[in-house]
């Protein structure tokens, strides 16, 4: 079943650059102004593929929310605007590399993922192999611009090593 989530900038570009784009195929993605415009300004990877994604504008009230969000959780515009949509749209998944941003969704009562966790949710979801996974991991470590520590990732591995797949 796909999940509807709003996702913000990083899971975008992480696995953009390790060619891993297709794993947010698990989700319903809604993208919001910043965001896209984020991706767009820097020419940043993942920008060709959000292309077909439609920008989500927010309301006032979303619009409201996130300003206080930056201001007082000190995240970024597009990391407050995918959390405030998530949470005025009753969505429960934000999906965001930001660990500021994760603990403000965990404060709001929201459920936040990384590039890790949907990685490992392809897998699950049988989008991505066994192998495809752990090569997607190991790169996730040593291509992209993320910052994840070795452990992080050979639990992740280990986890994938045990799963059985039904």
């Amino acid at each position: 079943m796909v999940s509807r989530a709003v996702v913000d900038s990083g899971p975008i570009i992480h696995l953009s650059e390790i060619g891993l784009f297709r794993a947010l195929a698990c989700f319903d993605l809604l993208i919001p102004e910043a965001v896209y415009r984020e991706l767009e300004k820097k020419d940043a990877p993942g920008k060709g593929e959000i292309s077909s994604y439609k920008m989500e504008k927010l309301s006032a009230r979303e619009k409201e929310l996130a300003a206080l969000l930056v201001e007082k959780h000190e995240i970024g515009l597009g990391e407050a605007e995918a959390i405030s949509m998530a949470k005025n749209r009753g969505i429960n998944l934000v999906l965001t590399d930001d660990l500021d941003a994760r603990e403000t969704a965990k404060d709001l009562g929201l459920e936040p993922h990384g590039s890790v966790g949907i990685i490992l949710r392809a897998f699950r979801d049988k989008k991505l192999s066994r192998e495809e996974t752990i090569d997607g991991l190991t790169s996730l470590a040593e291509d992209s611009s993320l910052f994840i520590t070795r452990r992080l990732v050979g639990e992740a591995i280990g986890a994938v090593e045990k799963y059985e797949l039904p």
